[in-house]
């Protein structure tokens, strides 16, 4: 197929119809997406740290790991990706000096909320880490 031949599609009623559903499906999931945060900021916001463990314990345990490779996934983490937006609506960005200090060549973004690390690293696809300020230094995870 021709970069010619995809235009010609994209101009066709049906290649503009393909896209205008294609738009309205990223609409909803970003709607989606601020309601989750609506939600947490609404129900949760006083428990972060204790929701934010949970996660963490959820998607690290053996039994979650080894189910999403059953079912054909690299294990997903779609509430921890969507606590790092919330993350960057109601966290902290960090400083220019510590952005210096602690990121690497793949950070993208690091972000604090509450007691909480939240870094996106980008390279053969995208990475979030999650851990608690002390551990800054070693990344350690919990």
């Amino acid at each position: 197929m021709k970069l010619t031949d995809i235009s010609a599609w994209m101009d066709s009623p049906e290649g503009e119809a393909a896209f205008d559903r294609f738009c309205a499906k990223l609409k909803a999931d970003d709607e989606r997406h601020d309601r989750y945060l609506d939600y947490i900021h609404r129900n949760f916001s006083d428990n972060l740290d204790g929701i934010i463990q949970k996660l963490i314990d959820k998607y690290d345990s053996t039994e979650y790991i080894n189910k999403e490779y059953r079912l054909g996934y690299e294990p997903r983490e779609e509430l921890l990706w969507i606590m790092s937006t919330y993350a960057k609506k109601h966290g902290t960005e960090f400083t220019e000096d510590e952005y210096e200090k602690y990121s690497n060549m793949f950070t993208r973004t690091m972000y604090y909320l509450e007691d909480w690390v939240f870094e996106i690293l980008d390279g053969q696809g995208s990475a979030l880490h999650v851990y608690k300020k002390e551990n800054l230094l070693t990344r350690e995870k919990l």
